[in-house]
């Protein structure tokens, strides 16, 4: 299973890598935070200034998914991809 998850998250990674951005803003924080998650799991740095807005919503939308099983960050990942850029990765 995890062998086919992974597939599937790397053929959606390479579709999202391939499209650019995502239609919107939250899709892309959605992914950014999800693909984090599925690869590097829970965050450890320190949230950043309210002031330096990317960074900080970035950690906000990496720090969501705390608690997120790898494999849990990757179907996710795969069904944002799949909606966001109508696609069947």
């Amino acid at each position: 299973m995890h062998g086919e998850i992974s597939e599937r998250f790397i053929s959606c990674r390479n579709v999202s890598a391939k499209y650019g951005c995502p239609p919107s803003v939250s899709d892309g924080l959605e992914l950014y935070g999800l693909l984090k998650q599925a690869t590097k799991g829970n965050i450890s740095k320190e949230k950043p200034s309210a002031f330096n807005l990317v960074e900080s919503a970035k950690w906000s939308a990496w720090n969501g998914k705390k608690g997120m099983t790898k494999e849990q960050a990757m179907e996710q990942f795969i069904e944002t991809v799949k909606r966001a850029y109508s696609c069947t990765c």
